[in-house]
């Protein structure tokens, strides 16, 4: 294969499903040629075993703890850290509502039914009355996990209304400034935003932040201060649409959604009603739900990742970011692509 191929992982395959039919057609080789298990690699380092005739991922031993946490946000990305739990945190005249004890606060695995709930019978249900038509405010943790288009919306499968925080992506901006390394996925979250503003209609928040608050949010957020600067966005966008007083009920019009349990308790108790949503608590073993986003998240969260068995003769190198990716590579999800002999990185 030629080396440095700007393609997708999709079109790997479908190179490697021909090369396997044309060996097939000249009697070089059975039709077993390419093994069922793949294996990937972060230099020396193998990361998990993906089983394609099971469809699982099974996590190696002995990771460090960076390379776990690239390694389990990367799955995370893929919507497949299941199951998922889904808990509700209500302002003080929200859980006064009737809708609130109709509900309850917690759905503790989204992909789970309850056909005997005279209430609600799907997580689908459960959300949507909770929700009540209002906005959804994804926070930067959200985003950089890609739970709205992994997670959230293939399983509520309705139109959201989404709005997206300035300060989301000031913050964004900055953490990619600040740390180097952090900007692989930082990009990539740029690139979930535009995904939601072309196939969901989200938008920004309309206003511009003030300009005291932009000249000094990188000291902000190296301070860890970004979660309340957003909140008073938030506030501050209600403010305006309730004659410039901060009302009781203006909790109603927005629902904030977040991964962070801190921001969804400090939210709550200013009045703001939140979703919490995370993933189940790390495993050894997930189902694996697309190939294709899999090595596409792998390759941009450890930059570069080597996959063992998909071809017999070499194997395959996968960059998720290299100087010239543009706008286009990113929204395709583009990889570039090399071999490398069987056991040896490049």
């Amino acid at each position: 294969m030629e080396n440095n191929r700007i393609m997708t992982f999709q079109e790997l395959l479908e190179y490697r499903s021909r090369k396997q039919n044309d060996e097939i057609l000249k009697g070089k080789v059975t039709a077993d040629l390419f093994g069922e298990k793949l294996i990937f690699y972060n230099n020396n380092t193998k990361l998990l075993e993906a089983d394609l005739d099971v469809s699982t991922i099974n996590i190696k031993p002995n990771l460090s703890e960076t390379e776990e946490t690239v390694l389990l946000n990367a799955i995370d990305r893929t919507g497949s850290r299941t199951p998922y739990r889904c808990e509700f945190y209500p302002s003080a005249s929200s859980q006064n509502s009737t809708n609130f004890s109709k509900y309850g606060v917690k759905y503790a695995n989204i992909d789970q039914n309850f056909a005997d709930n005279p209430n609600f019978s799907t997580f689908r249900d459960w959300f949507n009355g909770l929700l009540n038509n209002r906005i959804i405010v994804p926070d930067t943790c959200i985003l950089q996990n890609h739970y709205l288009s992994k997670v959230l919306l293939p399983r509520i499968q309705d139109t959201l209304k989404i709005r997206i925080p300035r300060t989301v992506i000031l913050e964004l901006e900055s953490k990619g400034n600040l740390e180097p390394k952090n900007k692989p996925v930082i990009f990539s979250t740029f690139n979930e935003i535009r995904k939601l503003q072309l196939q969901y209609h989200a938008q920004n928040f309309p206003d511009p932040i003030r300009g005291e608050f932009q000249a000094n949010f990188s000291k902000i957020i190296g301070a860890g201060g970004g979660d309340r600067f957003i909140r008073l966005e938030i506030w501050d966008y209600l403010k305006l649409f309730s004659g410039g007083m901060r009302s009781l009920n203006t909790d109603e019009e927005m629902i904030l959604l977040t991964k962070d349990m801190m921001m969804a308790s400090a939210a709550s108790a200013e009045g703001l009603d939140t979703f919490y949503l995370c993933p189940a608590q790390p495993k050894k073993s997930y189902k694996l739900t697309n190939l294709n986003q899999l090595v596409t998240e792998l390759a941009i969260g450890f930059s570069k990742i080597r996959i063992e068995g998909l071809f017999k003769e070499y194997d395959v190198c996968c960059e998720g970011i290299w100087s010239g990716k543009d706008i286009m590579d990113w929204g395709l999800d583009r990889l570039r692509i090399c071999s490398s002999t069987p056991g040896e990185p490049r």
